[in-house]
């Protein structure tokens, strides 16, 4: 018979951090968060999570001097990773992969928007229907953590497609990826390697779009796990750069 243990106010960072320390003595791991961990195949069965991007506020498009009356390129991208150790079957922006040979990207759930012209300073970017799909609909099996850059471009969107690979060939994710799905539970300390890894991925891309002179409006990053139920609902986000919130839906059937 199933059980459903509670993890109560325990976040997912929290979680993770207690891996960190598992890394080097398992038995600093809390009783409750360990147990939960151990016993994660008494949950449910997985189910589909949907990450949406519906609205995004510019608050401060990095434009200054001469052609700051003309607004801002502007364009959102996000990484994704999860446990299932693949990549989307169709990528949400093709276009920018064109030519490229996704080696090393292959696990990542990547999405980016077009290019938007003339966004000023308080500009809501012209998302429509429920926004930028950023993950799903897919089972994460067991931990989902995506990462959003709101960049100004000055030439870095063009070589984004190129820029996510050479990101993930330089921190060697799909060797770091294959470690942690070897591991018999989220209890393994891999995990918090893979979630180390790729933060540093992310912060690798950014640096490489900084070096291409795209300007970083706004980054922000959201973490569940299923012992969460993925944390569905509205999360929002108010930074200096830009406003928002993302949508996280998880299929109740």
């Amino acid at each position: 018979m199933s059980r459903k243990i509670d993890l109560g106010d325990v976040s997912a960072e929290q979680v993770l951090k207690a891996l960190s320390r598992a890394e080097r003595s398992p038995a600093s791991v809390p009783g409750r968060v360990r147990e939960a961990l151990e016993e994660g195949e008494t949950e449910p069965p997985g189910r589909n999570v949907s990450i949406y991007l519906p609205q995004c506020r510019i608050l401060d498009n990095q434009e200054s001097g001469f052609f700051s009356d003309l607004g801002a390129e502007v364009y959102v991208v996000s990484l994704a990773l999860d446990l299932t150790g693949e990549g989307a079957e169709h990528e949400h922006a093709p276009e920018i992969f064109r030519n490229v040979s996704r080696t090393a990207s292959g696990p990542l759930v990547v999405s980016s928007t077009p290019l938007f012209n003339h966004i000023y300073d308080g500009d809501r970017l012209p998302l429509l229907g429920n926004g930028v799909m950023v993950y799903g609909p897919r089972d994460p099996e067991g931990l989902l953590d995506i990462h959003v850059a709101v960049m100004e471009d000055d030439g870095g969107y063009r070589e984004l497609g190129a820029l996510i690979e050479k990101a993930a060939s330089e921190v060697k994710l799909p060797d770091v990826l294959d470690g942690a799905l070897k591991a018999a539970s989220l209890a393994k300390p891999e995990v918090f390697l893979v979630k180390n890894t790729f933060q540093l991925l992310f912060h690798t891309l950014v640096t490489f779009l900084k070096n291409n002179h795209d300007d970083v409006i706004q980054d922000f990053h959201f973490s569940s796990l299923k012992h969460q139920r993925y944390l569905p609902g509205v999360h929002p986000f108010a930074y200096r750069g830009a406003e928002g919130y993302l949508q996280v839906h998880v299929d109740t059937a």
